[in-house]
């Protein structure tokens, strides 16, 4: 196969144009409009200060991942990252609510599930992986 070299700038820019981006939902990743505290996913600066149970309060439906620290509020688990799976918008808690959670660090790695009975999120306790 004969290798061809692009130099007309539309076919260029419609290229660019058709790639996937962290900014375009349409092209297949999460829309620049799922972030929290000014970033796209959750990270170390926005969410050592945010339990993983208020995860869903900040967050719409899709996969960010979180981090946890010694300053998180009534946190046991130590160190680490979560990654947050949810079902449903914003602060949801209807029963079409279902969050799963991933926790690795410090020698750890953890799981549990979470639903929504219409009044708040019921969350299962954190098994080992």
């Amino acid at each position: 196969m004969d290798k061809i070299s692009i130099t007309d700038v539309n076919v260029i820019e419609l290229l660019r144009e058709s790639l996937p981006t962290a900014t375009n939902e349409k092209k297949g990743l999460l829309s620049s409009d799922n972030k929290v505290m000014g970033g796209l996913l959750l990270n170390a600066a926005a969410t050592h200060s945010i339990h993983p149970n208020d995860y869903y309060l900040y967050t719409k439906e899709g996969i960010m991942i979180g981090i946890t620290s010694y300053i998180t509020p009534n946190w046991t688990l130590g160190g680490g990252c979560v990654i947050h799976c949810q079902r449903d918008t914003i602060g949801s808690v209807t029963t079409s609510q279902m969050i799963f959670q991933l926790f690795f660090g410090e020698d750890k790695i953890k799981f549990r599930y979470g639903y929504g009975n219409k009044t708040e999120i019921i969350w299962r306790e954190w098994k080992d992986l």
